[in-house]
């Protein structure tokens, strides 16, 4: 699996963390299997991710040898902080009174605010030996989609009368 950015090649699986805390209402639906229990859900609440990161591009050119090498690296140690809004969809699949399966839960929403973005281009060039570097210090956009697909255990804490 893998959950790094769609515009970078840099990293690997899991490069990409986001955290998130929600609340909201949820409304589940009766079918003609009693055994189904599907769900709408809208929820609000904060994220906290290093989807903006620091980038840095580095190119070495050898001209002795017309070889030349591109690396990017990615940097997800820099967090920023969003407000968030999702709707879900989902069903679940009673096991017992407390315990349910969770079949499937699909989320669509926007997360909310902007976030600074670095990103650095270093050209080594040998055979003369230049060193050239460039920062571009940009902010992200103002909402960032954000989707989940999810499936699991459901344990229901029951109310106590």
């Amino acid at each position: 699996s893998s959950n790094k950015r769609a515009d970078s090649g840099a990293g690997g699986p899991g490069i990409v963390k986001n955290y998130e805390a929600l609340g909201g209402v949820r409304a589940t639906f009766r079918t003609p299997l009693h055994w189904l229990h599907p769900y709408a859900e809208i929820a609000g609440g904060y994220a906290r991710n290093n989807a903006s990161g620091l980038y840095t591009n580095t190119i070495t050119i050898n001209r002795d040898t017309s070889v030349t090498q591109s690396v990017l690296s990615y940097n997800p140690s820099s967090y920023s902080n969003y407000g968030v809004f999702k709707g879900y969809v989902g069903l679940d699949i009673p096991l017992l009174p407390y315990l349910s399966l969770r079949a499937i839960e699909l989320g669509e929403g926007e997360a909310f605010g902007s976030a600074p973005t670095l990103q650095t281009t270093t050209v080594t060039t040998s055979g003369t030996t230049t060193t050239t570097t460039t920062v571009l210090n940009t902010r992200s956009s103002d909402t960032h989609g954000v989707q989940s697909v999810g499936a699991g255990i459901v344990i229901t804490i029951p109310f106590i009368k």
